[in-house]
């Protein structure tokens, strides 16, 4: 692996929630892994799940809804009071033709699925839940952060894998995470999304990322460096 990812276990994060959470069992509700491309595992789903545990966000973000089913799973997840915003392209910007790698021309594919089944597992979900999920359609590079700047506990970048949006999505993720915050990258050492490695690999020459084993999630979690350091040095 190139640039200064550091790759831990995943027992890192957990070790983490048991060192918080002692007086009760270590629970959360998980969903069925869907069979279409991109989506999580349950590992990927519980490492998400230690975020939240350690974090407890009020309010979470997540670039790149496609069928809703991290959405649900969030929202399920966090506080009652707590809300997911979800953002996606919406369908008048899906309309690029040809492609000049495999990457985006799976990204165009699942674009076009994401508008013809509209976030069917947030449309599924019981009423509390789809309560807590705020979509909004609108396309990352365009979008303001404005009105949830340092306000995200939570931010999942999951959205478009081409290096101009992953960057854009990246910067525009730090200026609403707020302090305490985990940003999370999804697809990282994926074989078809390249360019989510080469750009997370060249961000962490001068950022601490950290890349979950057994997984393609890298995250970057500024303040709990020192923790997640010390902890990956004892169970080595």
């Amino acid at each position: 692996m190139s640039g200064k990812v550091i790759k831990i276990k995943p027992k890192v994060l957990i070790k983490m929630v048991e060192e918080r959470v002692t007086g009760e069992n270590i629970a959360g509700e998980f969903l069925m892994p869907p069979s279409y491309i991109g989506s999580l595992t349950l590992l990927e789903s519980a490492m998400l799940l230690a975020f939240i545990k350690v974090i407890r966000p009020i309010k979470v973000f997540e670039f790149g809804t496609f069928m809703g089913h991290t959405s649900v799973f969030l929202a399920r997840n966090i506080d009652e009071n707590g809300v997911v915003y979800t953002l996606d392209i919406p369908c008048e910007d899906v309309d690029r033709k040809s492609f000049d790698s495999k990457a985006e021309e799976v990204d165009h594919m699942l674009r076009l699925q994401s508008v013809e089944e509209q976030a069917k597992c947030i449309e599924k979900e019981r009423d509390e839940i789809k309560a807590k999920i705020v979509r909004l359609l609108c396309n990352s590079l365009t979008f303001s952060t404005s009105e949830l700047t340092k306000q995200c506990g939570l931010i999942f970048v999951d959205g478009g894998h081409e290096t101009e949006i992953i960057k854009s999505d990246t910067q525009k993720a730090l200026e609403m995470l707020s302090e305490g915050g985990v940003l999370v990258w999804h697809d990282y050492n994926s074989d078809v999304f390249t360019d989510v490695t080469e750009f997370v690999d060249a961000y962490s020459v001068e950022h601490s990322i950290f890349h979950i084993a057994h997984t393609n999630m890298a995250f970057m979690w500024p303040g709990m460096e020192p923790e997640l350091l010390a902890l990956h040095d004892v169970n080595q």
